[in-house]
């Protein structure tokens, strides 16, 4: 009787587990659906910049290549941006980055003539905080309070996913402005390079009202994990179409089972990659910059925007961060015409 007992209490469990998988597959298949259906919307870049411990600029380097370069570039490596004062507080410090920022994509401001969102997320080696209110003040400061500022609402989801959703919808007048800070804390133990990045992002409606010209168009970012990537890419390039000739991927926190999953996936797949062959280029972000931060995200996304508008070619990016990822395609503007 003990093992019959024990083989039904299995079976049990098995159903049940069944069940919740089964539930879990349906609900997937529910937000692919969701995401299908908007998928092939974008947003305008009207302006990007990175800053990282080597300049306001981003060098690509080809992932087969990073075990030949200066071991000061080893994607463990922990560095700081040496041109903020390293003495200075971690809030002082902030807001010295944010201003250098700010101050790069300042002309673009001036341009938009439509209200600004703000949004700034940051994180330090003992904290995440939202930076946004600070960012607002030196923005009005800069500008003498002729751009007119918005706080999002507390809990707002400030990752590239939830603010594409926000403001991708072609019925606001605002358009957004992502800065997003990365700095060690004042623990003496950092877990992080020092980085940073800002992004001004806006809906075809506000593009068509105002007349600025895009640097580049970001694409709905698609959020997946190791199980569903397979799917998710597919489900992304039939929205967004194919690859195209030559494009390169930006990558950050990608552990090595991921990178050969993707990369598979982007040169087997005929959905993904059409009938003829592609010349598809990994960048290992990391190669350059050292250990990416929590807000790796928008940091590869402010260097493939910037490259979009540099190469006048279609740029990605696919960040890992724990279990998820984010992908994301980056046209540059002459594609979109």
């Amino acid at each position: 009787m003990g093992w019959t007992a024990s083989l039904g209490i299995r079976l049990l469990a098995y159903g049940n587990e069944c069940e919740a998988r089964a539930l879990l597959n349906g609900e997937r298949e529910v937000l692919i659906n969701q995401w299908h259906g908007w998928g092939d919307r974008r947003l305008a870049v009207l302006a990007a910049a990175v800053v990282t411990p080597d300049g306001d600029s981003v060098r690509p380097v080809p992932a087969s290549e990073g075990p030949k370069i200066n071991p000061e570039f080893h994607p463990e490596s922990r560095r700081q941006i040496g041109t903020i004062n390293t003495d200075g507080q971690p809030d002082a410090r902030r807001d010295e980055l944010l201003n250098r920022l700010l101050y790069q994509i300042g002309g673009a401001l001036t341009q938009v003539r439509c209200g600004i969102e703000i949004a700034a997320p940051a994180v330090t080696s003992i904290e995440r905080l939202d930076a946004s209110p600070r960012a607002s003040q030196l923005l009005e400061a800069m500008s003498d309070k002729r751009i007119r500022t918005r706080a999002l609402d507390a809990g707002t989801d400030l990752s590239p996913s939830g603010l594409f959703a926000r403001w991708a919808d072609e019925q606001s007048a605002y358009c957004g402005l992502v800065v997003a800070t990365q700095l060690w804390g004042d623990d003496g133990v950092p877990s992080f390079t020092e980085a940073g990045a800002a992004l001004i992002l806006a809906s075809v409606g506000v593009v068509n009202t105002t007349g600025v010209e895009p640097i580049a168009w970001l694409y709905r970012p698609m959020p997946t994990n190791f199980a569903g990537l397979t799917e998710d890419l597919k489900a992304m390039f039939r929205s967004q179409g194919k690859l195209p000739d030559s494009s390169t991927w930006w990558l950050s926190g990608m552990k090595q089972p991921s990178i050969e999953k993707l990369f598979s996936e982007l040169s087997l797949s005929e959905e993904i990659r059409g009938e003829s062959g592609r010349n598809v280029e990994p960048v290992s972000l990391d190669m350059f910059i050292g250990s990416p931060g929590a807000l790796r995200e928008w940091i590869a996304l402010g260097a493939a925007c910037k490259a979009a508008l540099q190469t006048e070619t279609t740029q990605f990016c696919a960040t890992e961060l724990e279990s998820d990822f984010t992908l994301a395609r980056v046209a540059a503007p002459g594609e979109m015409t």
